[in-house]
């Protein structure tokens, strides 16, 4: 439609004045349509993905594209700066209308702030600590699974994270009343080493989990 009603004439055609209403409406030069479905394609995967190295790609490309039409005399500046301009906004409506709302990023671009994630507690922080492989924690969770007191670790799978074993404790049934002795010494041992995690209390610490020495001789 623009082309049609702007009818202006290409850098080659006439005196190179690009008149509006000269030229002919299959060839108009206004807007470059080049520049308009490249920088499109670039705004919706730049919306999409908007990280650096994407961004800086799709719109390298659609800019080179558009600087190519200037170069080649088929467009002038104004024709590429309208087209870019327009393609720009065309992705980012089809992206604001397509994009899965459940995810973030859906109101990018807007003057409202994505929603907040709900915080789900200390058990699905993102970073715990392991376990050292020789820890007396493992034999400790195979004795009570051992018992049917634990049921859904995984003690062939190691390490576990502290969170995890947090985890396993919050399973045990305390009322039980079938609990022996050593049932209850374990768990009160295993109780006092994640009680930071149970009481969901974690902070930045530094610890030193195992301390090794080794006598050697050269003979």
């Amino acid at each position: 439609v623009f082309k049609i009603i702007t009818q202006r004439e290409r850098p080659s055609e006439g005196a190179g004045q690009g008149r509006f209403f000269h030229g002919t409406a299959l060839n108009s030069s206004f807007p470059s349509a080049h520049a308009m479905l490249t920088w499109s394609v670039a705004s919706v995967l730049a919306h999409e993905y908007p990280g650096p190295l994407t961004k800086v790609l799709v719109y390298g490309l659609a800019s080179g594209v558009s600087a190519a039409r200037v170069t080649g005399r088929d467009h002038f500046p104004s024709d590429v700066i309208v087209g870019s301009t327009m393609g720009w906004l065309i992705g980012r409506q089809v992206y604001a209308r397509h994009h899965d709302s459940a995810l973030p990023g859906a109101l990018y671009g807007t003057f409202l702030k994505d929603r907040v994630p709900q915080d789900h507690g200390p058990s699905r922080s993102v970073f715990s600590p392991y376990v050292p492989m020789d820890s007396w924690v493992y034999p400790a969770f195979e004795r009570l699974a051992g018992m049917g007191i634990i049921s859904s670790g995984f003690l062939g799978v190691r390490p576990w994270t502290r969170l995890e074993c947090a985890r396993l404790l919050e399973e045990v049934d305390q009322g039980d009343d079938n609990s022996s002795g050593e049932t209850s010494r374990l768990f009160a041992a295993l109780q006092h080493e994640f009680a930071a995690e149970l009481g969901g209390e974690q902070k930045n610490f530094v610890a030193l989990d195992s301390l090794y020495a080794r006598a050697m001789s050269i003979s």
